[in-house]
């Protein structure tokens, strides 16, 4: 099913590379050459590692705070976060692979107001499940629609990103371009340079 989109159209001059396995490991010799290179990666995996659960609220705010500082993920109550993570239960659907957890990720109630934080979400799954869960943010946001708009690997609304729709968008994605080798961080990787403008390494 096709969906209609107001995307003005690309025009050729400004055509995004091809995707391959070649310029992403390019576009990850890049970033690893970085003063922080992947720093951040290993302190976030260190302590989900350390913790893979998430029934004990104190081993949960641990992951929050230390996902919220590393990566800029705007929560500033990650008490009352990492509380509503526990009371939503999300293990039997991370160990599932289920999209349905960013929902529930997402989704709280912060003194009384609803708060939706999808980029923290798919970011918290990921840490758990690297293999299942795909990060995002604005620049990945941003060159999946243009990839659709160029190459028209899939039909999805842009609003379709923002909701668990983005998990089998983003394989669809993969595998439109032959990318089924390449772990989902380093897609995540290279979209991320991409969109921010970045070069990939000689």
């Amino acid at each position: 099913m096709r969906y209609p989109t107001s995307d003005p159209p690309m025009r050729q001059e400004t055509r995004l590379p091809q995707p391959s396995p070649t310029l992403i490991a390019r576009h990850i010799r890049a970033y690893e050459a970085e003063p922080a290179g992947g720093l951040p990666d290993e302190a976030v995996a260190a302590v989900f590692g350390s913790f893979p659960q998430n029934d004990h609220p104190g081993q949960v705010l641990a992951k929050v705070a230390v996902l919220n500082s590393l990566y800029f993920t705007n929560i500033l109550a990650v008490r009352e976060v990492a509380l509503s993570i526990v009371n939503a239960q999300v293990d039997p659907m991370l160990d599932q692979g289920s999209p349905e957890v960013l929902r529930a990720l997402a989704t709280h109630t912060i003194r009384g107001r609803p708060r939706h934080n999808f980029s923290f979400a798919t970011k918290y799954a990921h840490w758990h499940r690297p293999d299942a869960y795909p990060i995002y943010d604005t620049f990945v946001r941003q060159q999946l629609l243009a990839y659709r708009r160029q190459d028209k690997f899939a039909a999805f609304r842009p609003q379709d990103l923002r909701s668990p729709m983005f998990v089998p968008i983003f394989e669809q994605f993969r595998r439109f371009y032959g990318l089924e080798g390449c772990p989902l961080r380093e897609i995540d990787k290279w979209l991320w340079r991409q969109g921010k403008g970045l070069r990939p390494a000689s």
